[in-house]
């Protein structure tokens, strides 16, 4: 058995006490140290709080701005110059204080590719939207964005192969639905129907509740001699006849009704309409994201309509 302690050796503190003693002692080093190091883990606390708080209220701040020339856009004037050279500049202004590829900043250059769009200057169209598709950085919403507008362009100058090429590239999930449908209309204008089919029949299997699902069902199931059966029935005057469908609409203004009746006169479900490329126009609402098409006047009697 070891020996007990003595009142002596109990009356000494341990070397745990003694450090303790040492560590919280105002005059020693270690407690001027250990001070320091607090003073400088708060006050670099308070700095990331402060500068996070700074970011917070520009990334706001910045957006406001941004929201504020997307509705001064809607009323924008194309006409005065200067008005649209004072909102391309504020645009430019916001890209050059937002991080680059940001969605702020991407927004920012999609929004003028916008105004060089409507001003049909394809040449600064095009430089823009090119910012944005070449550069993976860049937000993916808006790279999309810009790959579907680039991709729209080629197919109205009837360059359907670089329009699909183009249109391979969109790889947000978000999109994909949109990818096939315009994969679909591309083949469809190209006058390969079978390959449109394919990307008919891909889009209503696999995306049951997309905003093209009503336009593709369709077309997926169509035989494409469908047109020749419309035009075979136009010049039968039938005020009670069916109105053109939606999705007949998009149909008549495909590249294969071109070919076949352009220039000529149709006469469907009442309506005669001149130039059938112009008798359904499918454009997409950006801000939306949705499909849009122009309405046309539908009468009981037969009359001449020039769309």
């Amino acid at each position: 058995m070891s020996e007990p302690l003595t009142k002596e050796q109990i009356k000494q503190p341990d070397a745990f006490e003694k450090a303790a003693v040492r560590l919280l002692d105002f005059r020693s080093e270690r407690y001027r140290t250990v001070l320091k190091l607090l003073a400088l883990g708060l006050a670099a606390a308070l700095a990331t709080a402060a500068f996070m708080f700074y970011r917070q209220y520009q990334s706001e701040k910045i957006q406001n701005e941004l929201a504020e020339l997307n509705r001064k856009q809607e009323k924008l004037n194309y006409t005065s110059e200067n008005d649209v050279n004072a909102l391309l500049s504020a645009y430019r202004d916001i890209i050059s204080r937002s991080d680059k590829g940001s969605e702020v900043s991407a927004q920012a250059i999609f929004q003028r590719s916008v105004i060089f769009k409507k001003l049909n200057n394809e040449q600064k169209l095009v430089e823009e939207l090119k910012v944005l598709t070449d550069d993976p950085a860049q937000n993916q919403l808006y790279r999309a964005m810009a790959f579907f507008e680039l991709a729209e362009l080629n197919s109205k100058k009837g360059n359907y192969a670089e329009a699909v090429k183009i249109l391979n590239s969109v790889s947000i999930a978000i999109f994909e639905d949109r990818k096939l449908f315009e994969l679909g209309l591309a083949y469809l204008n190209d006058d390969k129907p079978a390959e449109a089919k394919k990307y008919f029949k891909q889009l209503t299997e696999q995306y049951q509740s997309s905003l093209y699902i009503g336009f593709a069902s369709n077309m997926a199931a169509i035989n494409m001699d469908y047109l020749d059966f419309v035009v075979e029935h136009s010049g039968k005057k039938n005020k009670h006849s069916q109105k053109l469908t939606l999705f007949e609409r998009v149909l008549l203004g495909s590249k294969r009704a071109r070919d076949l009746y352009d220039g000529k006169t149709l006469t469907v479900a009442g309506l005669r309409v001149h130039k059938p490329t112009s008798a359904a126009v499918y454009e997409l609402n950006h801000n939306k994201i949705t499909p849009v098409v122009k309405e046309q006047k539908y009468a009981e009697e037969e009359e001449d309509i020039d769309v």
